[in-house]
């Protein structure tokens, strides 16, 4: 119960931090709706969590046409991924112009001594 409560705790720090970057959530729903034909991938990505004004966040849009097939999508996200994309935009069900996917990353910078 505690790893699930951490993980939730840092899943909430993780979104909140996102969500107040000036503009990103704007960027991303302005990606999915303009590339929303080609089942998007977005991935925010930030090296550092203390950059409050969002400037080091990097977003990317990746198309299903590389997600899905291309090996290069291999050499930086693991094959589970891949897999999980298509449970979400394979259904019938899935409606692009309500919903989009995407991921956001912070990678901590970590020292050993």
């Amino acid at each position: 119960q505690d790893f699930n409560k951490m993980t939730r705790d840092v899943f909430s720090d993780v979104t909140s931090w996102f969500k107040a970057v000036p503009g990103l959530m704007n960027e991303i729903q302005l990606l999915a709706w303009a590339h929303r034909d080609e089942s998007p991938f977005i991935h925010a990505v930030s090296s550092n969590h203390s950059d409050a004004d969002g400037s080091g966040v990097h977003v990317e849009m990746i198309p299903r046409s590389f997600w899905d097939a291309d090996p290069r999508f291999l050499e930086t996200y693991p094959a589970m991924l891949r897999d999980q994309l298509r449970l979400v935009f394979d259904p019938p069900s899935f409606c692009p112009t309500k919903l989009y996917f995407f991921v956001m990353t912070i990678h901590s910078l970590q020292h050993s001594r």
